[in-house]
């Protein structure tokens, strides 16, 4: 089976602490990459998570639309 990665960019932020407006996120099926230097984020780890399984089940898998959590606002890049 091919490896699937998707990459996002964080484009807003509410009150998060750990990540800014700009930065990159990398997510595949068995992991997510934060930031370099960045602490990981538990409540985006378990966003991201739920996305994994929005995108894993989607014929596409591309689209390309912005993403709000409770914390961060990702699109794909």
């Amino acid at each position: 089976m091919k490896a699937i990665n998707w990459f996002f960019s964080i484009v807003d932020q509410k009150n998060c602490p750990l990540y800014e407006v700009g930065e990159k996120l990398a997510l595949s099926e068995k992991t997510l990459s934060c930031p370099d230097g960045k602490e990981v984020c538990l409540i985006l780890v378990r966003d991201m998570t739920q996305l994994l399984f929005q995108l894993l089940d989607e014929a596409s898998g591309g689209n390309c639309r912005k993403i709000r959590f409770s914390t961060v606002a990702v699109v794909p890049v």
